[in-house]
């Protein structure tokens, strides 16, 4: 019988084939992580957050000159500002360490 087979050994002759991805090939899952990548970035996300507590900011302003004006009801200039309160707050609050 085959020397190999006699030691308790086997040797396969079957090799895997490794096929490298092209770099010139983009589907449209690799633009879709890129751009998920891109906007989950900690940069993006502190400019996200700086943009909607200036936009807060000014909406607040001008929700209180709508209620002195009178187009905008005192209830619903509360409302309004608690919503942006909430807002402000998720923006300010500090990330949680894991």
């Amino acid at each position: 019988m085959n020397r190999t087979y006699q030691n308790h050994q086997h040797e396969s002759n079957c090799r895997f084939v490794r096929v490298e991805p092209s770099h010139n090939d983009s589907s449209i899952l690799d633009l879709i992580g890129g751009a998920i990548a891109a906007i989950t970035s900690a940069r993006v996300i502190n400019i996200i957050k700086v943009v909607l507590a200036l936009a807060c900011f000014f909406g607040f302003i001008g929700v209180m000159g709508g209620v002195e004006s009178g187009s905008v009801s005192l209830g619903l200039g509360v409302v309004i500002s608690a919503f942006m309160i909430f807002v402000e707050i998720l923006c300010f609050a500090p990330k949680k360490q894991d």
